[in-house]
């Protein structure tokens, strides 16, 4: 019956369900009746039954129909989201922010371009011939091939905003923040054009803290112990973005004190490197000036620090167990005050709280009695 109507749809000659049955009782191969009395259909039977066979056509018809309707609205709204980007990089590349005016439509700008799908972004990118590098005015906008003219607007942008009042940081950096780090996770161009203006290779400017100074570096090293854990957190990410959320990178640029809070949130006390997808060659080079310095490079403070005495030289065994004591006794005030809450990092590269001072120093012995016995 299946094949009966299968044929009906496609020549479009639809078949007599009653002229069907009977065919069925007189249809014989090799002079014997292929159905037998009990697989008799009736005429209404074959009805009900291509009934629910059209039924059913009907509905993978719809769905299909609803299916590239629904496919058709997306391109559509693609296409729509594209000329928006489109839109917005020429908005971009003709401002100039010396008005109000000018960075309220930066502001709402930076509003769509986080709220657009990621694979878009590479529309704010120009691509650039030989011809059009030659020909152009000012080279630092180009990169990698490409008119970077747009992501310097949103760079600058945000540089404008590290000024402001901390009352109004949040309302002000976290746009541009979130909307910078989707756009340097999506594209590779991009997260290579904020790091060389926003993370270029360190210099002699190690001999100072990293939230020291004006560069782009200093001001935003700054905000990684903000009391406001949203700006805070988003200034972190936007830079192990950039380190392509490298640990080791991290604490270069920013010492492992200003980026312990990130380590911890993500399990990485203990270093490592995420699963982020993010090419394997490695393009962070050291200047030659980095070179003769990194191995005095405090990776806590991530300052170069010249060789200081030893502040126990000198002192009796005596006195070097009372200094501790002391500091051991100092610290566990502060824990039972509330003030501190020491902690050990775990198996999963998180800080873990101890409930006495004198257990930081449990993982010290172990170490020391397995250096004992390996030497014996």
């Amino acid at each position: 019956m299946k094949e009966k109507f299968d044929i009906g749809k496609v020549s479009g000659r639809k078949v007599d369900p009653f002229q069907a049955a009977d065919e069925m009782r007189q249809l014989q191969e090799d002079g014997k009746y292929v159905f037998s009395r009990k697989d008799y259909l009736t005429g209404q039977q074959i009805t009900a039954y291509f009934s629910r066979l059209a039924l059913k056509d009907r509905k993978t018809d719809l769905e299909d129909f609803r299916s590239a309707e629904e496919e058709t609205n997306k391109r559509c709204l693609k296409q729509e989201i594209l000329d928006m980007v489109v839109e917005a990089q020429k908005c971009l590349c003709n401002l100039i922010f010396n008005s109000t005016q000018a960075l309220r439509i930066c502001s709402h700008t930076v509003n769509l371009l986080t709220n657009i799908p990621r694979d878009c972004y590479q529309e704010l990118l120009i691509p650039l011939n030989e011809m059009d590098i030659e020909g152009m005015e000012n080279k630092e906008v180009e990169y990698d091939g490409r008119n970077m003219e747009a992501i310097i607007l949103l760079l600058n942008f945000l540089f404008s905003r590290l000024d402001r009042p901390y009352k109004s940081l949040k309302e002000s950096l976290t746009p541009i923040l979130h909307c910078l780090c989707e756009m340097c996770r999506a594209n590779r161009s991009i997260r290579k054009f904020c790091r060389v203006r926003v993370l270029p290779p360190l210099k002699d400017e190690v001999k100072k803290l990293p939230e020291e100074g004006e560069s782009f570096r200093n001001r935003l090293c700054k905000l990684l112990t903000s009391p406001i854990t949203e700006v805070k957190d988003l200034v972190a990410d936007f830079l192990f973005v950039m380190c392509k959320e490298s640990v080791q990178r991290m604490v270069k640029y920013t010492g492992y004190g200003n980026c312990a809070g990130l380590l911890a949130n993500r399990g990485l006390l203990l270093g490592g490197k995420t699963d982020g997808n993010y090419s394997s060659n490695s393009d962070d080079s050291e200047t030659e000036e980095y070179s003769h310095l990194k191995e005095s490079v405090n990776p806590v403070t991530g300052r170069y620090e010249t060789e200081k005495s030893n502040p126990f030289e000198g002192m009796s065994d005596e006195q070097k167990e009372y200094e501790a004591m002391k500091l051991v006794n100092a610290m566990d005030k502060l824990q039972r005050g509330g003030i501190i809450q020491p902690s050990v990092v775990g198996p999963d590269g998180r800080p873990q709280p101890v409930e006495h001072i004198l257990e930081l120093t449990e993982n010290m012995n172990i170490e020391d009695q397995t250096k004992e016995t390996s030497e014996d």
